[in-house]
């Protein structure tokens, strides 16, 4: 199995490979533009001189760093015939556009709408649907599974609560709140993880500090995303320190040239202190193609 995390600067892409009865598969989770304005995740696919299944397509939440270069690979899908088994984004991927938001993002969502209705009519789409804490994409018919486990019930009433408190004229803080809505997804096998975050908030990771603590057979880590490129904010210290893991296990930052001083040096710090091995998308490209031996 191969998991590639590409560099897009300041945002996320990750194309994950994996081969079952001799075919290969492809799962992706967000498709962002680098800062020249490609769009590494479909080059990827372009690139490939095999044919292959897309199995899956994820969206992790309504952000242009995540979800910028997906109009790019809706319409290649749409003019190539290429379908995918499960399109799948969180439940509140309009909520940056339901506050006062510029002429550019609106156009983006009216694209993506008419898109995604054109390709469920071609019967591109197996399965489209939202995704919360629960939902599963089995591997096909691998003992991998991808499992969601959050946005939950907790996440989506604190956002709403969160941005209900500000006048709808503070876009920029109802943006950020749409973090509580990132997903944060499994990539399971019966005894091993690779852990995908997104921008997950940090109290996200206060709920999953304690399910951790209760969990008397935790998976090993083999894989684990720092959330949010590396921001403190998003950072919950005892979360990655307590996991149960591997020497070495690779955490993954995906990051760009910012203004955020992302990653930040206490997160850096902490993750060495734990004995990660840490890989930064802007440092090595395409996070090294990050391979891991996960095997069902």
């Amino acid at each position: 199995m191969g998991i590639h995390f590409k560099n897009v600067g300041q945002g996320d892409s990750i194309v994950i490979e994996w081969v079952f009865n001799k075919a290969l598969h492809i799962g992706l989770i967000d498709c962002a533009l680098d800062y020249d304005g490609g769009n590494p995740v479909l080059e990827h696919l372009i690139s490939l001189d095999k044919e292959y299944v897309l199995h899956f397509i994820i969206l992790s939440h309504p952000h242009e760093d995540h979800d910028g270069g997906i109009i790019e690979l809706l319409t290649y899908m749409q003019q190539n015939k290429i379908a995918t088994n499960y399109f799948c984004h969180d439940f509140y991927f309009d909520a940056r556009y339901k506050n006062k938001v510029t002429k550019k993002w609106l156009t983006f969502l009216e694209k993506f709408r008419k898109l995604e209705k054109q390709l469920e009519a071609a019967d591109l789409f197996g399965i489209r649907a939202p995704i919360g804490t629960g939902y599963t994409i089995p591997m096909a018919g691998n003992k991998l599974q991808l499992r969601c486990i959050s946005p939950a019930g907790y996440e989506l009433d604190l956002y709403q609560s969160k941005v209900n408190e500000l006048s709808k004229n503070f876009f920029k803080q109802n943006s950020a709140h749409a973090n509580l809505l990132s997903t944060a997804i499994k990539l399971e096998t019966p005894r091993t993880y690779c852990l995908f975050t997104a921008d997950t908030d940090i109290a996200s990771f206060d709920r999953f500090y304690k399910n951790l603590k209760n969990d008397k057979k935790p998976k090993v880590l083999e894989a684990g995303q720092v959330p949010h490129h590396g921001s403190v904010k998003n950072y919950h210290e005892p979360f990655w320190h307590e996991l149960k893991r591997k020497p070495k296990t690779a955490a993954v930052i995906s990051v760009g040239d910012n203004d955020y001083t992302h990653p930040s040096s206490t997160v850096l710090q902490s993750l060495h202190t734990a004995g990660y091995r840490v890989h930064c998308t802007n440092i090595v490209n395409d996070a090294v193609a990050f391979y891991n031996q996960l095997n069902p």
